[in-house]
Formats: C-alpha cells, sequence, structure tokens
C-alpha cells in the first residue's frame, strides 16, 4: 500500500505541473507565422523567431504571459523585423497584458492604422514588458506612430530605440491616462504634425521617462515632449535638437506638473521658448542644464505664461534671445544665469546648497558650489541641512543618536 500510495501522490503533482515550452519561428521552422507560434504557446512559453523580415500585423498575445523575442546580430542588434506593410498595428495588447507578456530583441516596422492609435504598437490596458526592440518607421493617423498607450496602461519600455515614427500627437510615443516606465531608450528622428514629436502626454498621462536620449524630434508644440493635465517625471535626460512653434524641448499646457529633475535641454529652436514653453502650469526644474536654445521671439531658455515654473538649482545660459522670461517672470534664486556658457573641463560632482549637481569646475564656482572633481561623487556632498544625519528633512534627538550611535574612533 506504501507503494501504491507514493505512486498516486507523484501521479498527482505531475498533473498539475505545468512546463514551458520554447517555440521556434523560421521559414523551415513547424511555425512560419509569428501568430501562429502565439496561439499554439501557453503560460510561460517563449517564442523564438530567427533572424529576417516577417510580413504580419496585428500581432495579439490574448493576454498571455509569453516571451515573444527576435534574434540578434554580431553586434548586438535586433536582427529580427516584423513589418506590418501600413495594413495595421504591429502589436496590439487588448487583453490585459502585464509585465509577464514581454516582446524583446525586435524590429518593429511598417505599423499604419487610419482607425486606432499606435502604429507599430497599440497598448489598451494593457502593460507589457517591452525591451530592446527598435520600433521604427510607423504611422499612426491619430496618436502614437510609435506606441500608443491608453486607459490606464503601463507599459515597461527599456533599452529601445523609437525612431522617424509619425503621428498627429506623439510622434514616437502617446500616453493617455496612461503611466508607462521608459527608461535607457533613444527617440530620435520622430515626429508630430500637432503636438508631441517624441512624447506626447494627455490626460493624466504620466510617463516616468528616465535616462532617455531625446534627440531631433519636430512637432508644432513640444517637439520633445508635450504635456496637457499631466504630471510626467522627466530625469536624467537630454532633450536636444527639437524644432517647435512653442517649446522646442518640452511644452507643458493647462494644469501639467512635470517634474524635471537633472536633464540637458540644448540647442533646440522655436518661435516661442526654444527650452520649455509652459501655459497655466508649474514644472518643477531642478538639476538642470538649459543651455544653447533659440527662441525667435522669446523666451529662449524658459518661457512661463500665467503661472510659474519652480525652479531650483539650475544652469540657464547661451540661451537666444533670453534666459528666462515670463509673466510672472519665475524666479531663478539658488541658480546660474548667464548669456554666456562657460562648460569648461570635465563634469564632476558639485555640492551646493540644495545639494548635489554634476558640472564642470568653472559652472561649479560660478554657481557657488564646491566641485569635487571630475569623476567627484555626490553622495559625498554634505547634506544640505548639515544637522540632518538621517537625510530624513528633519535636526532633531534621532541624528543626535545616530551620532552616539557612531562613537568612537573611526576606522
Amino acid at each position: 500500500m506504501h507503494f501504491i500510495c507514493t505512486s498516486i501522490v507523484t501521479t498527482s503533482v505531475l498533473a498539475g505541473t505545468v512546463f514551458a515550452d520554447t517555440i521556434e519561428v523560421c521559414p523551415s521552422c513547424v511555425y512560419t507565422s509569428i501568430q501562429d507560434a502565439i496561439d499554439a504557446s501557453g503560460p510561460g512559453d517563449t517564442i523564438n523567431i530567427a533572424a529576417g523580415t516577417y510580413y504580419e500585423a496585428d500581432l495579439d498575445p490574448g493576454g498571455r504571459s509569453i516571451t515573444i523575442r527576435g534574434s540578434l546580430d554580431g553586434a548586438g542588434s535586433p536582427a529580427t523585423s516584423i513589418d506590418a506593410q501600413q495594413s495595421g498595428n504591429v502589436f496590439t495588447f487588448v487583453s490585459g497584458e502585464d509585465a509577464g507578456t514581454v516582446i524583446s530583441n525586435l524590429v518593429i516596422t511598417g505599423g499604419g492604422n487610419a482607425t486606432i492609435d499606435g502604429g507599430g504598437i497599440y497598448c489598451n490596458q494593457s502593460s507589457p514588458t517591452i525591451t530592446g526592440c527598435t520600433i521604427n518607421g510607423n504611422l499612426s493617423n491619430n496618436r502614437g506612430g510609435g506606441i500608443s498607450c491608453y486607459n490606464n496602461s503601463a507599459p515597461t519600455l527599456s533599452a529601445c530605440i523609437i525612431s522617424d515614427n509619425t503621428a498627429e500627437q506623439g510622434g514616437g510615443i502617446h500616453c493617455n491616462n496612461s503611466n508607462p516606465d521608459i527608461s535607457d531608450c533613444t527617440i530620435t528622428g520622430n515626429m508630430a504634425t500637432q503636438e508631441g514629436g517624441g512624447i506626447h502626454c494627455y490626460n493624466n498621462g504620466n510617463p516616468a521617462v528616465s535616462r532617455c536620449t531625446i534627440a531631433d524630434n519636430d512637432g508644432l508644440s513640444g517637439a520633445g515632449i508635450y504635456c496637457q493635465e499631466s504630471a510626467p517625471t522627466i530625469s536624467e535626460c537630454s532633450i536636444t535638437g527639437g524644432t517647435a512653434i512653442e517649446g522646442g524641448a518640452i511644452s507643458c499646457w493647462f494644469e501639467s506638473i512635470p517634474i524635471i529633475t537633472g536633464c540637458t535641454i540644448s540647442d533646440n529652436e522655436a518661435q516661442y521658448a526654444g527650452g520649455i514653453y509652459s501655459y497655466e502650469s508649474n514644472p518643477a526644474i531642478t538639476d538642470c542644464r538649459i543651455s544653447g536654445n533659440t527662441a525667435t521671439n522669446y523666451g529662449g531658455g524658459l518661457y512661463c505664461q500665467t503661472t510659474p515654473a519652480i525652479i531650483t538649482s539650475s544652469v540657464f545660459c547661451g540661451n537666444t534671445p533670453d534666459q528666462v522670461d515670463g509673466d510672472p517672470a519665475p524666479s531663478t534664486d539658488g541658480s546660474l544665469v548667464s548669456d554666456t556658457c562657460w562648460f569648461v573641463g570635465s563634469t564632476g560632482a558639485c555640492c551646493v546648497s540644495s545639494g548635489c549637481q554634476p558640472l564642470a569646475d568653472d559652472d561649479c564656482t560660478a554657481l557657488g558650489g564646491t566641485w569635487l572633481g571630475e569623476g567627484g561623487s555626490c553622495d559625498d556632498c554634505a547634506p544640505a541641512c548639515q544637522g540632518d544625519v538621517n537625510d530624513d528633512g528633519t535636526v532633531n534627538v534621532l541624528d543626535l543618536l545616530k551620532v552616539i550611535e557612531g562613537w568612537g574612533s573611526c576606522p
């Protein structure tokens, strides 16, 4: 009986086990169609697609938690292309996909849809993971030439190239009531015939954009990033080379509260506000360098209308025709504002009263900071509040206890 029971238990355990499969797609494989492979897949499966170009459109994972993965060439670039030939979106995520649905190492191109958003990728109430992909040459007659995030979608995009896509709004990426996480991406050469050449944020479209290069995008308003009634977080990004009527880099409208931290905004052009344009909005600009932007009329670096920006420890220099303008004029206390840019020497940590930012030696000195040298770490700057040992924003007995805890000889 003992052996019979063990056999029954073992059989029961095995019957409840789900084993992930790997499905191959190639011209000579069992599956030559990507959608057929998707339809045959189960939870946890991986679909490997061989190098080459596959002409398919409206690929739909149907809510499956699967990985759809292309091949890489010898240089580590995607060697698998999916070309929709302007017959629809390349991918549609409309079944509540979450982070367990992954697409990676793919060139997504040729998407075009006249009826819904998102030429390359359309997300509606879905949040897939998109990594290492090149999303290039897609078109939407509406919003989101490269990607459209709609209706509480929060996809994760990392290490992607989003380039040469076109739409009315959001040539590269469109966010409507959605919160995508966009990191370490290059967003370049996209065009919006209206707003948001690179990224368009609308109606609580609140993406987190970090460590991205946003360059050479075009749009009527906000060539790099446009936001309306939204609060994107933009950190450690480079926004350059944009061309617009207003806001060559960023344009903010109607109660938008973008948080812009540690960014370089340079060499953008517009008729109004070469760098940042703000109307009835309150952008918070901290530890940024805004330089070399050009406006035909006013607001070379920044222009605020009706409501002010909040500026902390930033550098405005070399913008034309002026550095900062507006009604009311924003306060630049604690920031460096100069018609001339130095930018001499290598960048390193500059300790300033509000904390730290990366600057060259001369710029740090002009800002009244202490330069820690090339490669210096902001971790070595004293807290903005000298007595705040535990960095909680308050000097109290807890800071004293922290000092007592470390009492004695230092190692």
